[in-house]
This record gives C-alpha cells, structure tokens and sequence, in this order.
C-alpha cells in the first residue's frame, strides 16, 4: 500500500479554492435557512459543526477551534451569529471533495503502516486512538473496530474501512440533506 500522492499545486487549490461546486452552494444555502429558523440572516457559530458536517464535512475539533477563532461573530453585540456571508467564506476555507477526504485519511493511516501491507496491529491503532488527536473513547474505538471488520489475526485493514467509512459518512449525510430539502419545501 501506497500513499495518495497529491502535488503541491493540488494541495493549495483545495486551500484556496475560491468556488464551490453549484450542488454544494445550493445545499449550503438550503442547510443555512434550515438552522436560520427566525428568518434572520444569520445562525449561531455554535451550529457551524451541523451545517459542516451536513455538508460532508468532517472538520476536527482543532479545525473548529481555529475556525471560531479566525471567524468571530458579525455582530458586536455578543450574540455569537454569523451571515450566510461569512459562513459560506468559511466553507470556501474548508471545503474538501470525497476523494480528498478518502486521500487524507488513508495517507495517515498508510504513514503508520511500517510494513506497507494495508493493515495495522488492531491494539496500537487503539492506543493511538486513545492518546492522540481528537481522543475517541473506548466505546467508540469498539464500535470502529467492528466496522472495520478487523481480523481474527488483530489486523485492521484500513484500505477498505477508510472507503465504507467515508461512502457511509456521505450517504448519512445525503440522507439527511434530502430530509432538509423535503422540510425546506413544506
């Protein structure tokens, strides 16, 4: 197993993309006035995790702290609210597609892979998992770990449980995109 190589160009077209597909711009606004439920103009930055992940999304809490911390509230009187504006140059910020999803996160699995071979001992995957990053608990380590369908060997094969774990992310969130849409037209 190889790493997704991506060229330098690549990498800062994702960070600088300054347009987003049609599909996604109108689901944005669609997911905006859903949460906007006064009709304001504006939603809590609280609800900026839901609408991100609405969109396929799957900022780390590190993201959601430096994006609360670059993007204060429009307003100054201490309501914490942001404009579609601001919330779609946020989107702009942290926009990424399927495949550079599937690629960043089968790149960290593939650097912890020594031996190359598509899998990881199932317990030091468990042990990262429980000291490093965003901490998962044991609960949902367990779940994880019978998703990936991990072997009687104890290796966890990691090709496979990164594309079912990014296709079922979506499919979630397509599911819940035409819930919106379905409410949106009511």
């Amino acid at each position: 197993m190889h790493k997704v190589e991506r060229t330098g160009s690549q990498e800062n077209e994702v960070s600088e993309q300054l347009e987003l597909p049609a599909q996604v711009l109108k689901m944005s606004e669609i997911i905006f006035k859903k949460i906007d439920e006064e009709s304001r103009g504006t939603i809590p930055i609280r609800c900026l995790p839901q609408a991100l992940r609405l969109l396929d999304q799957a900022p780390t809490e590190s993201d959601l702290k430096t994006i609360a911390a670059n993007n204060k509230s429009d307003s100054n009187d201490g309501t914490g609210q942001i404009s579609f504006k601001t919330f779609s140059q946020i989107l702009r910020q942290t926009y990424l597609p399927r495949d550079d999803h599937f690629n960043k996160l089968f790149n960290a699995f593939a650097e912890l892979d020594e031996k190359d071979k598509g899998t990881l001992s199932a317990d030091y995957l468990e042990s990262l998992l429980l000291t490093k990053g965003d901490v998962l608990t044991k609960k949902q380590i367990k779940v994880i770990m019978k998703e990936s369908k991990t072997g009687a060997d104890g290796l966890f094969a990691y090709m496979g449980f990164t594309a079912r774990l990014i296709d079922g992310y979506s499919k979630l969130s397509r599911t819940t995109k035409t819930e919106n849409q379905k409410a949106t037209k009511e």
